[in-house]
């Protein structure tokens, strides 16, 4: 039946014409994303994107370093070689328009006589957000009845009621919208972002007092041991900025570690743990 279909449409091609039929198999890259620099990566300030084919909406998808997803999709027009795209991007300040390059992959595959054509199609996305750099945040909530949310713009982390945490966010110094300058916590404005990353501590009710101890490691017949040099008292404060780091937060560093350098002999790290106000 399929194959006297076939055959009679091509008779009718012959009388009065046929439509033939246009699949698009969609590819979607970026260069800029695809291997990102080290000062230009948009991973930090984008993580999805969403697009319009032909009117037809299509994701949002998620931002990928080696691939995007691929789409098939019938074109409304068959008579045009190419669909119109339509691309945003999610950043830091929301969706925004990024253009969209759109091109033949690989000839054409034609089926069914001719009258399906199955047409590769590559769209390149090229957004470039500019340069771009983190900041880590510890925030203590242990003495918060609700959850916190900390971030930057639209990038956002929460941290649960009565328990502390971390989170690494970015920093974008061409940010177009406030929200993204600035650290925020529960959609509030802290603090403006410094120029390039560091740590920071926050503490969500202001009601905690901490020290500040740099740790020496030292090798001593092949055994690693700790002990605590500098201390520093710090009263309550809700936002703080650490110039050293900090690689224990709220707990005893360990007796022992393992660096990556098999021959450094000694290592500093930093903690932070509570102290009476």
């Amino acid at each position: 039946m399929r194959r006297l279909a076939w055959v009679v449409c091509g008779l009718a091609l012959l009388v009065v014409g046929c439509e033939r039929k246009v699949i698009y198999e969609i590819h979607v890259s970026g260069d800029n994303w695809l291997e990102p620099s080290a000062q230009e990566d948009p991973f930090a300030l984008a993580d999805v994107y969403r697009l319009t084919v032909d009117g037809q909406p299509q994701g949002p998808f998620k931002i990928e370093r080696l691939a995007g997803p691929r789409i098939t999709l019938k074109a409304k027009d068959p008579s045009q070689n190419l669909p119109r795209v339509e691309a945003e991007v999610h950043t830091l300040c929301g969706w925004q328009s990024v253009p969209a390059k759109v091109e033949i992959w690989t000839s054409d595959q034609t089926s069914g006589f001719g009258f399906e054509i199955h047409r590769s199609v590559q769209i390149n996305l090229a957004w470039r957000g500019g340069s771009a750099d983190a900041i880590g945040v510890f925030v203590d909530n242990r003495a918060s009845r609700t959850d916190a949310t900390i971030g930057v713009g639209e990038r956002k982390a929460v941290i649960k009621a009565g328990e502390a945490g971390y989170a690494t966010l970015p920093i974008w110094p061409g940010a177009s919208c406030d929200a993204a300058k600035h650290l925020q916590l529960d959609g509030k404005n802290l603090i403006p972002l410094p120029k390039k990353g560091g740590t920071l501590l926050v503490d969500t009710t202001a009601s905690h007092c901490y020290a500040y101890r740099s740790v020496l490691y030292g090798d001593q017949r092949y055994s690693t041991r700790y002990e605590y040099r500098e201390s520093e008292f710090w009263t309550r404060a809700k936002i703080r900025m650490v110039k050293g780091g900090i690689h224990y937060f709220l707990k005893e560093p360990p007796d022992k570690i393992t660096t990556r350098n098999p021959f450094e002999r000694a290592d500093i790290r930093y903690s932070v743990s509570d102290s009476p106000c």
